[in-house]
């Protein structure tokens, strides 16, 4: 019996494997690791968050570098590979669904 489970795991996991959006979204996820242009604006958005504890006491600069963060967060989350990751996971999760359902029903 070990054995049968053993080989149906693997088949699910070589069938997963073999989806189209599975491939997209490793393909999708090198690419964000890979890209410069997203690795900067991290880098930015976390220097420039640091910046903000530093002007707790100035209202108004606090507001603007608050602001700032938002839409550089808002740049990077909008970035085409993001959005395409970010919908790639979502459909990846629909696909195991059932699967973790029927495991948490026992």
């Amino acid at each position: 019996m070990k054995n049968n489970i053993e080989e149906g795991v693997k088949y699910l996991i070589e069938s997963f494997e073999e989806l189209e959006v599975y491939k997209l979204f490793l393909n999708t996820k090198k690419a964000i690791e890979n890209s410069k242009e997203l690795s900067e604006l991290m880098d930015t958005i976390k220097l420039e968050k640091g910046k903000i504890k530093d002007l707790k006491n100035d209202h108004i600069r606090l507001s603007e570098q608050i602001l700032k963060v938002k839409e550089l967060e808002a740049k990077y989350d909008n970035h085409p590979l993001i959005v395409n990751y970010n919908l790639y996971k979502e459909e990846l999760k629909e696909v195991t669904k059932p699967l973790v359902d029927m495991l948490s029903n026992e």
